[in-house]
Protein backbone atom coordinates (compact mmCIF):
# COMPACT_ATOMS: atom_id res chain seq x y z
CA UNK A 1 0.00 0.00 0.00
CA UNK A 2 1.32 3.40 -0.97
CA UNK A 3 2.26 5.53 2.00
CA UNK A 4 0.37 8.80 2.25
CA UNK A 5 2.54 11.88 2.14
CA UNK A 6 2.64 13.93 5.32
CA UNK A 7 1.52 17.44 4.39
CA UNK A 8 2.20 18.88 7.84
CA UNK A 9 5.65 20.16 8.79
CA UNK A 10 6.83 21.37 12.17
CA UNK A 11 8.82 24.57 12.55
CA UNK A 12 11.39 25.40 15.20
CA UNK A 13 10.52 29.04 15.86
CA UNK A 14 8.70 30.43 18.92
CA UNK A 15 5.40 32.24 18.31
CA UNK A 16 2.32 33.50 20.17
CA UNK A 17 1.10 29.95 20.86
CA UNK A 18 2.81 26.82 22.15
CA UNK A 19 4.35 24.36 19.72
CA UNK A 20 1.94 21.58 18.86
CA UNK A 21 2.13 18.11 17.38
CA UNK A 22 -0.25 17.66 14.46
CA UNK A 23 -1.52 14.44 16.07
CA UNK A 24 -2.86 16.48 18.98
CA UNK A 25 -4.72 19.03 16.84
CA UNK A 26 -5.58 17.08 13.68
CA UNK A 27 -9.28 16.75 14.59
CA UNK A 28 -9.47 20.52 15.06
CA UNK A 29 -7.59 21.33 11.83
CA UNK A 30 -9.77 19.03 9.70
CA UNK A 31 -13.02 20.30 11.26
CA UNK A 32 -14.44 22.85 8.79
CA UNK A 33 -16.74 24.33 11.45
CA UNK A 34 -13.75 24.95 13.72
CA UNK A 35 -11.79 26.52 10.87
CA UNK A 36 -14.55 28.96 9.89
CA UNK A 37 -14.73 30.13 13.53
CA UNK A 38 -10.99 30.00 14.17
CA UNK A 39 -9.32 33.12 15.57
CA UNK A 40 -6.11 33.49 13.60
CA UNK A 41 -3.22 35.09 15.47
CA UNK A 42 -1.08 37.88 13.98
CA UNK A 43 1.89 36.97 11.82
CA UNK A 44 5.40 37.90 12.88
CA UNK A 45 7.50 39.81 10.35
CA UNK A 46 11.15 38.77 10.32
CA UNK A 47 13.34 40.83 8.03
CA UNK A 48 15.94 38.35 6.79
CA UNK A 49 19.22 40.08 6.11
CA UNK A 50 21.36 38.16 3.65
CA UNK A 51 24.81 38.80 2.28
CA UNK A 52 24.30 38.92 -1.48
CA UNK A 53 27.42 38.15 -3.49
CA UNK A 54 28.78 41.03 -5.58
CA UNK A 55 30.47 39.45 -8.57
CA UNK A 56 31.79 42.75 -9.99
CA UNK A 57 33.66 43.67 -6.79
CA UNK A 58 34.95 40.12 -6.46
CA UNK A 59 36.46 40.18 -9.96
CA UNK A 60 37.88 43.65 -9.33
CA UNK A 61 39.67 42.36 -6.23
CA UNK A 62 41.27 39.56 -8.25
CA UNK A 63 43.08 42.09 -10.42
CA UNK A 64 46.68 42.78 -9.48
CA UNK A 65 47.79 45.98 -7.73
CA UNK A 66 44.41 46.74 -6.17
CA UNK A 67 45.15 49.20 -3.37
CA UNK A 68 41.80 49.09 -1.57
CA UNK A 69 39.80 45.90 -1.82
CA UNK A 70 36.08 46.33 -2.30
CA UNK A 71 33.56 44.40 -0.23
CA UNK A 72 32.42 41.34 -2.18
CA UNK A 73 29.05 41.05 -0.47
CA UNK A 74 26.19 43.47 -0.06
CA UNK A 75 23.22 43.27 2.27
CA UNK A 76 19.90 42.14 0.84
CA UNK A 77 16.69 42.27 2.84
CA UNK A 78 13.71 39.97 2.46
CA UNK A 79 10.48 40.29 4.40
CA UNK A 80 9.32 36.89 5.67
CA UNK A 81 6.09 36.41 7.62
CA UNK A 82 5.59 33.36 9.82
CA UNK A 83 2.33 32.27 11.38
CA UNK A 84 1.47 30.72 14.72
CA UNK A 85 1.81 26.95 15.00
CA UNK A 86 -1.89 26.08 14.89
CA UNK A 87 -2.53 28.62 12.11
CA UNK A 88 0.31 27.07 10.13
CA UNK A 89 -1.30 23.62 10.23
CA UNK A 90 -4.54 25.12 8.89
CA UNK A 91 -2.69 26.94 6.13
CA UNK A 92 -0.80 23.74 5.25
CA UNK A 93 -4.04 21.77 4.97
CA UNK A 94 -5.71 24.35 2.72
CA UNK A 95 -2.51 24.72 0.72
CA UNK A 96 -2.75 20.97 0.05
CA UNK A 97 -6.42 21.19 -0.94
CA UNK A 98 -5.88 24.17 -3.22
CA UNK A 99 -2.80 22.57 -4.79
CA UNK A 100 -4.84 19.52 -5.75
CA UNK A 101 -7.59 21.72 -7.18
CA UNK A 102 -5.01 23.86 -9.03
CA UNK A 103 -3.27 20.81 -10.51
CA UNK A 104 -6.58 19.46 -11.83
CA UNK A 105 -7.57 22.87 -13.24
CA UNK A 106 -4.14 23.34 -14.86
CA UNK A 107 -4.36 19.96 -16.61
CA UNK A 108 -7.91 20.59 -17.80
CA UNK A 109 -7.00 24.00 -19.21
CA UNK A 110 -3.68 23.14 -20.84
CA UNK A 111 -1.40 25.13 -18.50
CA UNK A 112 0.04 22.29 -16.41
CA UNK A 113 3.52 22.76 -17.90
CA UNK A 114 3.44 26.57 -17.88
CA UNK A 115 3.95 27.17 -14.16
CA UNK A 116 6.97 25.32 -12.79
CA UNK A 117 7.38 26.78 -9.28
CA UNK A 118 5.82 25.46 -6.05
CA UNK A 119 4.31 22.42 -7.79
CA UNK A 120 3.66 19.09 -6.06
CA UNK A 121 2.71 17.05 -9.13
CA UNK A 122 5.81 17.48 -11.31
CA UNK A 123 7.70 14.56 -9.79
CA UNK A 124 11.29 14.07 -10.87
CA UNK A 125 11.45 17.60 -12.24
CA UNK A 126 13.60 20.42 -10.89
CA UNK A 127 15.20 23.68 -12.00
CA UNK A 128 17.89 21.81 -13.94
CA UNK A 129 15.32 19.94 -16.04
CA UNK A 130 13.17 23.06 -16.49
CA UNK A 131 16.20 25.00 -17.77
CA UNK A 132 17.19 22.08 -20.02
CA UNK A 133 13.77 22.07 -21.69
CA UNK A 134 13.91 25.81 -22.37
CA UNK A 135 17.43 25.79 -23.83
CA UNK A 136 16.72 22.70 -25.94
CA UNK A 137 13.64 24.39 -27.37
CA UNK A 138 15.72 27.43 -28.37
CA UNK A 139 18.49 25.32 -29.90
CA UNK A 140 15.96 23.33 -31.94
CA UNK A 141 14.75 26.52 -33.65
CA UNK A 142 16.39 28.05 -36.71
CA UNK A 143 15.86 31.47 -35.20
CA UNK A 144 13.67 32.90 -32.45
CA UNK A 145 12.78 35.96 -30.44
CA UNK A 146 13.02 35.55 -26.66
CA UNK A 147 11.33 37.65 -23.97
CA UNK A 148 12.35 37.38 -20.29
CA UNK A 149 10.22 39.19 -17.70
CA UNK A 150 10.07 39.70 -13.94
CA UNK A 151 7.11 41.01 -11.93
CA UNK A 152 7.56 43.83 -9.43
CA UNK A 153 6.62 43.15 -5.76
CA UNK A 154 4.69 40.08 -6.88
CA UNK A 155 3.33 38.70 -3.60
CA UNK A 156 2.84 42.17 -2.14
CA UNK A 157 0.87 43.35 -5.20
CA UNK A 158 -1.80 40.63 -5.52
CA UNK A 159 -5.27 42.22 -5.71
CA UNK A 160 -7.60 40.60 -3.17
CA UNK A 161 -10.86 40.67 -5.14
CA UNK A 162 -9.18 39.26 -8.23
CA UNK A 163 -7.46 36.55 -6.14
CA UNK A 164 -10.78 35.50 -4.62
CA UNK A 165 -12.33 35.27 -8.07
CA UNK A 166 -9.49 33.05 -9.31
CA UNK A 167 -9.76 30.76 -6.26
CA UNK A 168 -13.49 30.33 -6.94
CA UNK A 169 -12.68 29.57 -10.57
CA UNK A 170 -10.19 26.86 -9.62
CA UNK A 171 -12.60 25.34 -7.10
CA UNK A 172 -15.50 25.53 -9.56
CA UNK A 173 -17.65 27.56 -7.17
CA UNK A 174 -19.50 30.85 -7.43
CA UNK A 175 -18.44 31.72 -3.89
CA UNK A 176 -16.08 30.43 -1.25
CA UNK A 177 -17.29 28.01 1.41
CA UNK A 178 -17.16 29.48 4.90
CA UNK A 179 -14.00 27.62 5.95
CA UNK A 180 -12.17 28.62 2.76
CA UNK A 181 -13.36 32.20 3.18
CA UNK A 182 -12.04 32.30 6.77
CA UNK A 183 -8.61 31.21 5.52
CA UNK A 184 -8.75 33.65 2.58
CA UNK A 185 -9.79 36.57 4.79
CA UNK A 186 -6.95 35.98 7.23
CA UNK A 187 -4.27 35.52 4.58
CA UNK A 188 -5.26 38.76 2.83
CA UNK A 189 -6.45 41.11 5.57
CA UNK A 190 -3.76 39.95 7.95
CA UNK A 191 -2.13 41.60 10.94
CA UNK A 192 1.45 41.31 12.12
CA UNK A 193 4.02 42.33 14.69
CA UNK A 194 7.57 43.23 13.70
CA UNK A 195 10.05 40.81 15.29
CA UNK A 196 12.38 43.72 16.03
CA UNK A 197 9.67 45.38 18.16
CA UNK A 198 8.97 42.12 19.98
CA UNK A 199 12.66 41.65 20.78
CA UNK A 200 12.80 45.19 22.18
CA UNK A 201 9.65 44.66 24.27
CA UNK A 202 10.80 41.32 25.66
CA UNK A 203 14.50 42.11 25.97
CA UNK A 204 15.52 39.16 23.76
CA UNK A 205 17.58 38.67 20.64
CA UNK A 206 16.36 37.53 17.23
CA UNK A 207 18.30 34.28 17.45
CA UNK A 208 16.50 33.39 20.70
CA UNK A 209 13.27 32.93 18.72
CA UNK A 210 14.85 30.07 16.77
CA UNK A 211 17.35 28.80 19.35
CA UNK A 212 17.13 25.15 20.37
CA UNK A 213 19.32 22.21 21.32
CA UNK A 214 19.02 18.68 20.01
CA UNK A 215 19.16 15.68 22.34
CA UNK A 216 18.94 11.96 21.64
CA UNK A 217 16.69 9.91 23.91
CA UNK A 218 18.91 7.19 25.38
CA UNK A 219 16.11 4.62 25.41
CA UNK A 220 14.29 5.24 22.10
CA UNK A 221 17.12 6.83 20.13
CA UNK A 222 14.72 9.49 18.88
CA UNK A 223 15.59 13.17 18.60
CA UNK A 224 14.27 15.54 21.21
CA UNK A 225 14.40 19.31 20.99
CA UNK A 226 14.79 21.72 23.86
CA UNK A 227 13.79 25.27 22.94
CA UNK A 228 15.09 28.52 24.38
CA UNK A 229 11.59 30.03 24.24
CA UNK A 230 8.27 28.20 24.28
CA UNK A 231 6.19 31.28 23.46
CA UNK A 232 7.39 34.66 22.30
CA UNK A 233 4.49 36.64 23.83
CA UNK A 234 1.29 35.80 25.68
CA UNK A 235 -2.18 36.78 24.45
CA UNK A 236 -2.34 39.30 27.30
CA UNK A 237 0.86 40.93 26.05
CA UNK A 238 -0.47 41.00 22.48
CA UNK A 239 -3.53 42.90 23.67
CA UNK A 240 -1.38 45.22 25.76
CA UNK A 241 0.97 46.21 22.93
CA UNK A 242 -1.21 45.93 19.82
CA UNK A 243 -2.34 49.57 19.84
CA UNK A 244 1.26 50.68 19.33
CA UNK A 245 2.93 47.78 17.54
CA UNK A 246 0.28 45.81 15.61
CA UNK A 247 0.31 46.45 11.84
CA UNK A 248 -2.65 45.92 9.50
CA UNK A 249 -2.62 44.83 5.86
CA UNK A 250 -5.94 45.51 4.12
CA UNK A 251 -5.24 46.90 0.66
CA UNK A 252 -3.47 44.22 -1.38
CA UNK A 253 -0.90 41.44 -1.19
CA UNK A 254 -0.37 38.28 0.83
CA UNK A 255 2.41 37.50 3.32
CA UNK A 256 5.46 35.97 1.69
CA UNK A 257 6.60 32.94 3.67
CA UNK A 258 3.24 31.56 4.78
CA UNK A 259 2.42 27.91 4.05
CA UNK A 260 -0.32 28.84 1.58
CA UNK A 261 1.16 31.85 -0.25
CA UNK A 262 2.87 29.89 -3.04
CA UNK A 263 -0.26 28.12 -4.31
CA UNK A 264 -2.26 31.35 -4.08
CA UNK A 265 0.33 33.05 -6.29
CA UNK A 266 -0.04 30.30 -8.91
CA UNK A 267 -3.84 30.47 -8.73
CA UNK A 268 -3.70 34.25 -9.18
CA UNK A 269 -1.95 33.72 -12.54
CA UNK A 270 -4.26 31.09 -14.10
CA UNK A 271 -5.86 33.45 -16.63
CA UNK A 272 -2.54 35.12 -17.42
CA UNK A 273 -0.91 31.72 -17.96
CA UNK A 274 -3.79 30.49 -20.11
CA UNK A 275 -3.97 33.54 -22.36
CA UNK A 276 -0.23 34.00 -22.82
CA UNK A 277 0.25 30.28 -23.40
CA UNK A 278 -2.55 30.19 -26.01
CA UNK A 279 -1.07 33.22 -27.75
CA UNK A 280 2.49 31.84 -27.74
CA UNK A 281 1.66 28.25 -28.71
CA UNK A 282 -0.47 29.52 -31.62
CA UNK A 283 2.87 30.74 -33.00
CA UNK A 284 4.59 27.40 -32.19
CA UNK A 285 6.33 29.05 -29.26
CA UNK A 286 7.06 28.19 -25.62
CA UNK A 287 5.89 29.95 -22.43
CA UNK A 288 7.15 29.13 -18.93
CA UNK A 289 6.67 30.96 -15.61
CA UNK A 290 8.61 30.39 -12.40
CA UNK A 291 6.82 32.39 -9.67
CA UNK A 292 7.39 36.03 -10.66
CA UNK A 293 9.75 35.25 -13.58
CA UNK A 294 8.67 34.16 -17.05
CA UNK A 295 10.17 33.41 -20.44
CA UNK A 296 8.56 33.47 -23.91
CA UNK A 297 10.21 31.99 -27.02
CA UNK A 298 8.73 32.56 -30.49
CA UNK A 299 10.49 30.82 -33.42
CA UNK A 300 10.63 31.86 -37.08
CA UNK A 301 8.82 35.16 -36.73
CA UNK A 302 9.43 38.71 -38.01
CA UNK A 303 10.39 41.60 -35.78
CA UNK A 304 7.04 43.30 -36.44
CA UNK A 305 5.08 40.17 -35.51
CA UNK A 306 7.05 39.74 -32.29
CA UNK A 307 6.42 43.36 -31.33
CA UNK A 308 2.67 42.75 -31.68
CA UNK A 309 2.93 39.66 -29.47
CA UNK A 310 4.94 41.59 -26.87
CA UNK A 311 2.26 44.30 -26.77
CA UNK A 312 -0.46 41.64 -26.51
CA UNK A 313 1.34 40.10 -23.53
CA UNK A 314 1.48 43.47 -21.78
CA UNK A 315 -2.24 43.92 -22.45
CA UNK A 316 -3.00 40.46 -21.03
CA UNK A 317 -1.13 41.37 -17.85
CA UNK A 318 -2.98 44.68 -17.52
CA UNK A 319 -6.40 43.05 -17.87
CA UNK A 320 -5.81 40.01 -15.66
CA UNK A 321 -4.75 40.96 -12.15
CA UNK A 322 -2.25 43.56 -13.38
CA UNK A 323 1.09 42.02 -12.33
CA UNK A 324 3.59 44.79 -13.12
CA UNK A 325 6.69 44.11 -15.21
CA UNK A 326 10.01 45.42 -13.91
CA UNK A 327 11.48 47.43 -16.76
CA UNK A 328 15.02 46.96 -15.46
CA UNK A 329 14.63 43.16 -15.42
CA UNK A 330 12.91 42.80 -18.82
CA UNK A 331 15.15 41.42 -21.57
CA UNK A 332 14.62 40.73 -25.28
CA UNK A 333 16.97 38.50 -27.29
CA UNK A 334 17.28 37.24 -30.84
CA UNK A 335 18.73 33.76 -31.47
CA UNK A 336 20.01 32.48 -34.80
CA UNK A 337 22.66 29.90 -35.79
CA UNK A 338 23.94 29.37 -32.24
CA UNK A 339 24.33 33.10 -31.67
CA UNK A 340 22.36 35.06 -29.08
CA UNK A 341 22.02 38.83 -29.20
CA UNK A 342 20.39 41.17 -26.70
CA UNK A 343 18.10 43.61 -28.55
CA UNK A 344 16.43 45.55 -25.72
CA UNK A 345 16.65 48.85 -27.60
CA UNK A 346 14.48 47.54 -30.42
CA UNK A 347 11.52 47.02 -28.06
CA UNK A 348 12.30 48.78 -24.76
CA UNK A 349 13.08 52.41 -25.46
CA UNK A 350 14.19 53.16 -21.90
CA UNK A 351 16.44 50.11 -21.54
CA UNK A 352 19.92 49.77 -23.06
CA UNK A 353 21.19 46.58 -24.64
CA UNK A 354 22.93 44.29 -22.18
CA UNK A 355 25.23 41.28 -22.47
CA UNK A 356 24.43 38.65 -25.06
CA UNK A 357 23.70 36.18 -22.28
CA UNK A 358 20.36 34.78 -21.14
CA UNK A 359 20.18 33.83 -17.46
CA UNK A 360 17.49 31.35 -16.51
CA UNK A 361 17.02 29.32 -13.30
CA UNK A 362 20.70 29.50 -12.33
CA UNK A 363 22.12 28.89 -15.82
CA UNK A 364 23.61 31.13 -18.49
CA UNK A 365 22.93 30.58 -22.22
CA UNK A 366 25.03 32.34 -24.86
CA UNK A 367 23.73 30.63 -27.99
CA UNK A 368 26.64 28.22 -28.29
CA UNK A 369 27.25 27.47 -24.61
CA UNK A 370 25.18 26.51 -21.56
CA UNK A 371 26.86 26.89 -18.19
CA UNK A 372 26.13 27.45 -14.53
CA UNK A 373 25.91 31.21 -14.29
CA UNK A 374 29.13 33.08 -13.49
CA UNK A 375 27.68 34.71 -10.40
CA UNK A 376 26.92 31.31 -8.87
CA UNK A 377 30.41 30.03 -9.66
CA UNK A 378 32.07 33.15 -8.26
CA UNK A 379 30.06 32.73 -5.07
CA UNK A 380 31.22 29.12 -4.73
CA UNK A 381 34.84 30.12 -5.28
CA UNK A 382 34.60 33.02 -2.86
CA UNK A 383 33.27 30.83 -0.05
CA UNK A 384 35.83 28.13 -0.74
CA UNK A 385 38.73 30.60 -0.84
CA UNK A 386 37.55 32.24 2.39
CA UNK A 387 37.59 28.92 4.26
CA UNK A 388 41.03 28.04 2.92
CA UNK A 389 42.41 31.44 3.90
CA UNK A 390 41.06 31.06 7.43
CA UNK A 391 42.81 27.69 7.77
CA UNK A 392 46.06 29.13 6.44
CA UNK A 393 46.06 32.26 8.62
CA UNK A 394 45.35 30.28 11.79
CA UNK A 395 47.79 27.52 10.79
CA UNK A 396 44.98 25.04 11.19
CA UNK A 397 44.37 25.88 14.85
CA UNK A 398 41.31 27.25 16.66
CA UNK A 399 41.59 29.96 19.32
CA UNK A 400 41.74 27.18 21.90
CA UNK A 401 44.65 25.51 20.12
CA UNK A 402 42.67 22.60 18.70
CA UNK A 403 43.27 21.35 15.17
CA UNK A 404 40.83 22.47 12.48
CA UNK A 405 39.52 19.41 10.69
CA UNK A 406 39.73 19.32 6.92
CA UNK A 407 36.50 17.36 6.84
CA UNK A 408 34.23 20.33 6.15
CA UNK A 409 36.46 21.63 3.39
CA UNK A 410 36.43 18.44 1.36
CA UNK A 411 32.78 17.68 2.17
CA UNK A 412 31.76 21.05 0.75
CA UNK A 413 34.17 21.53 -2.12
CA UNK A 414 35.64 18.25 -3.35
CA UNK A 415 34.44 15.08 -5.04
CA UNK A 416 34.86 13.19 -1.77
CA UNK A 417 31.83 14.90 -0.29
CA UNK A 418 29.59 14.52 -3.32
CA UNK A 419 27.93 11.35 -2.06
CA UNK A 420 27.13 12.70 1.40
CA UNK A 421 23.45 13.07 2.29
CA UNK A 422 23.36 16.77 1.47
CA UNK A 423 25.77 16.57 -1.44
CA UNK A 424 27.83 19.55 -2.58
CA UNK A 425 28.72 21.53 -5.69
CA UNK A 426 30.27 18.51 -7.39
CA UNK A 427 27.00 16.64 -6.83
CA UNK A 428 25.08 19.51 -8.41
CA UNK A 429 27.48 19.73 -11.35
CA UNK A 430 27.12 15.99 -12.02
CA UNK A 431 23.31 16.29 -11.94
CA UNK A 432 23.65 19.04 -14.55
CA UNK A 433 25.95 16.90 -16.70
CA UNK A 434 23.42 14.07 -16.65
CA UNK A 435 20.44 16.31 -17.46
CA UNK A 436 22.25 18.05 -20.32
CA UNK A 437 23.70 14.82 -21.73
CA UNK A 438 21.87 15.25 -25.03
CA UNK A 439 23.26 18.81 -25.23
CA UNK A 440 26.79 17.90 -24.08
CA UNK A 441 28.38 19.85 -26.95
CA UNK A 442 26.90 23.00 -25.41
CA UNK A 443 27.13 22.30 -21.68
CA UNK A 444 30.23 23.55 -19.85
CA UNK A 445 31.14 21.36 -16.86
CA UNK A 446 33.03 22.96 -13.98
CA UNK A 447 33.90 19.78 -12.11
CA UNK A 448 37.58 19.36 -13.04
CA UNK A 449 38.46 23.05 -12.86
CA UNK A 450 36.63 23.44 -9.54
CA UNK A 451 38.71 20.66 -7.96
CA UNK A 452 41.90 22.11 -9.46
CA UNK A 453 41.11 25.57 -8.09
CA UNK A 454 40.62 24.05 -4.62
CA UNK A 455 44.03 22.39 -4.76
CA UNK A 456 45.88 25.39 -6.24
CA UNK A 457 44.35 27.91 -3.87
CA UNK A 458 45.13 25.73 -0.86
CA UNK A 459 48.80 25.35 -1.87
CA UNK A 460 49.06 29.08 -2.62
CA UNK A 461 47.65 30.09 0.76
CA UNK A 462 49.86 27.64 2.64
CA UNK A 463 52.95 29.09 0.96
CA UNK A 464 51.80 32.68 1.52
CA UNK A 465 51.33 32.21 5.26
CA UNK A 466 54.31 29.82 5.55
CA UNK A 467 52.20 27.09 7.04
CA UNK A 468 54.28 24.09 8.07
CA UNK A 469 52.02 22.52 10.72
CA UNK A 470 48.77 21.96 8.82
CA UNK A 471 48.53 18.87 6.63
CA UNK A 472 47.65 19.53 3.03
CA UNK A 473 44.02 18.56 2.63
CA UNK A 474 44.63 17.01 -0.73
CA UNK A 475 47.00 14.64 1.00
CA UNK A 476 44.16 13.81 3.41
CA UNK A 477 41.82 13.32 0.48
CA UNK A 478 44.26 11.02 -1.28
CA UNK A 479 44.57 8.85 1.83
CA UNK A 480 40.78 8.88 2.21
CA UNK A 481 40.38 7.73 -1.39
CA UNK A 482 42.94 4.92 -1.00
CA UNK A 483 41.23 3.70 2.15
CA UNK A 484 37.93 3.11 0.34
Amino acid sequence: MKRRKNIFKNKMYAHFDNRKSIENVKDYVYNTKKVKEHSFLPFILDIHKMEKFNKENYLENLKENVEEKKKVTKEKKRNIMFSSHLDRYIYQLYNHKLNNAYNYYAKQNGINKCSVAYRNNLKGKNNISFAHNVFKFILDTENSYILVGDFKDFFEGLEHKYLKRMICKVLGKSNLDEDYYAVFKNITKYTYFDLGDICEIKGIKRKDVYKHTENIDSETGEKEYVFELERIMTIEEINRYKAKYLHYNNKCGIPQGSAISSVLANIYMIDVDKKINDLVTSKNGLYRRYSDDFIVIIPNISKEEFEKIFNNIKEILNQNGNPVLKDEKTRVYYYEEEKLKNINKDFLTSMPNTKNELEYLGFCFTGDKIKIRDKTMSKFYYRMYKKIKTIAITHGKTKNGKNISGKKLYELYSEYGKDDKKGNFITYNEHCEKEFEDLDKYFVSYKSRFIMKLKNRYNKQMQKYKDTDTKKYYGILKNKKNSK
